[in-house]
């Protein structure tokens, strides 16, 4: 896939297919374990959600536990890792989508 295509799918991806790529790891997408902390610390804003989605991509841990973890519910999780997660998921370098 070019990297034209590759950008205007994860801008035009549907519902299922954005929940999907928030299942991955960071070494899923071709980076290294602090090319993708890097994006997450530029991208995502709030310290508390940045901290989840290390959590989730870099640390593989699954919802369940990060809820327990950040005393919140798996679905208010569920909703920071997939909007969070789509910011970040954008600004993966050309050569790694």
């Amino acid at each position: 896939m070019g990297d034209l295509q590759s950008l205007r799918w994860i801008r035009t991806a549907t519902h299922s297919q954005k929940r999907q790529e928030m299942k991955r790891r960071y070494d899923d997408f071709g980076l290294s374990r602090s090319e993708f902390e890097h994006l997450i610390e530029e991208w995502c804003f709030n310290q508390k959600y940045r901290a989840i989605l290390k959590r989730r991509f870099l640390d593989g841990i699954l919802l369940e536990p990060l809820a327990e973890e950040f005393d919140m519910s798996v679905r208010q999780i569920q909703n920071i890792i997939y909007k969070e997660g789509d910011r970040v998921l954008r600004h993966i370098p050309f050569s790694h989508v």
